[in-house]
């Protein structure tokens, strides 16, 4: 069968084990500080604030694009639910992966 846990996740604790990873992650403010900076503009009086609306902006498109990915995920699962439909999703991505394999080794054409 298939092998995963089964039942509702907390949502609480999976938004404060997901906030906590990501405040945790140096890569993140690390692209803040190289990425933010260019969309300001020089002679702009506040320029913490306008930094600060850009990461706000950031945050909210991310918030939108992994709540979606996070419906998307959870009714690809619910379709997954069947032994059957798995082993052919796992058919199609396996023939898909040898297929894309089998392209490297072929020469370059120009």
């Amino acid at each position: 069968g298939l092998d995963r846990v089964r039942g509702p996740a907390d949502l609480r604790a999976c938004f404060v084990q997901g906030l906590i990873s990501n405040v945790c992650n140096p890569k993140v403010a690390f692209f803040f500080i190289a990425f933010l900076p260019q969309f300001v503009q020089a002679g702009v009086a506040d320029q913490g604030l306008v930094m600060a609306g850009l990461g706000l902006l950031y945050a909210l498109m991310t918030i939108v694009f992994l709540a979606l990915l996070a419906v998307f995920a959870g009714t690809f699962s619910a379709w997954l639910d069947t032994e059957q439909r798995a082993a052919r999703f796992r058919g199609i991505s396996g023939g898909l992966v040898m297929a894309l394999g089998l392209r490297l080794l072929l020469p370059i054409r120009g």
